[in-house]
C-alpha cells in the first residue's frame, strides 16, 4: 500500500512565544532545574493551536477533517485529547489514545499515534480507498507542525 506524504511547502508549522509567561525554566538555589508552568493556560493554547494546524491541513489537502480516516496527534494526556476531539469535531475512534494506555511520552506520542494509524489503515485497506491521515503536534514553547498522508 503506497502513501503520499504532503508536499513540504506550505505545511502548517511555526512557533509562538505568546504563552512564554505560562512556562518558566530556571536554576534553583541549589542548582536544580526548576520548571513552573500554568497547566490550564498551556492546555488551552495547545488545543487551540492543534485545531489551527488541522485547519491548515484541510486547506493544504483540499479535504475537510470530517473525511480523514485517522488523526495522529500529540497526546499529552487523555483529558486534553478528549477535550480536543470534542472541540475539533473528531470522533474518538479516529484517535490512537496513546496517552491513555502509556501516559505522556512527550513528543513521541505523535509518532506512536502515526504508527497506530498506519497499522489500522493497513488492516482495513481496500484498493478503492486510500486512507487520509492528518498528523498534528504541539510541543513545549508552542512549537507546532502538521502534515497529511494519503
Amino acid at each position: 500500500m503506497g502513501y503520499h506524504l504532503s508536499p513540504l511547502t506550505g505545511l502548517p508549522s511555526g512557533c509562538s512565544g505568546a504563552f512564554a509567561s505560562a512556562l518558566k525554566v530556571r536554576l534553583g538555589k541549589t542548582g536544580d532545574l526548576e520548571v513552573q508552568f500554568e497547566g490550564e493556560q498551556l492546555a488551552q493554547a495547545a488545543i487551540s493551536q492543534l485545531d489551527r494546524v488541522l485547519d491548515g491541513l484541510e486547506t493544504l489537502s483540499g479535504q475537510p477533517r470530517s473525511v480523514a480516516d485517522y488523526f495522529a496527534i500529540h497526546e499529552p494526556n487523555p483529558r486534553l485529547v478528549s477535550v480536543f476531539a470534542q472541540r475539533a469535531g473528531i470522533p474518538m475512534d479516529k484517535l490512537a489514545h496513546i496517552s491513555k494506555t502509556h501516559g505522556n511520552l512527550g513528543s513521541a506520542t505523535c509518532g506512536i499515534s502515526l504508527c497506530t494509524a498506519l497499522t489500522k489503515a493497513q488492516a482495513s485497506r481496500s484498493a478503492a480507498h486510500r486512507p487520509l491521515i492528518f498528523v498534528a503536534a504541539v510541543g513545549p514553547g508552542l512549537l507546532w507542525g502538521g502534515t497529511y498522508i494519503h
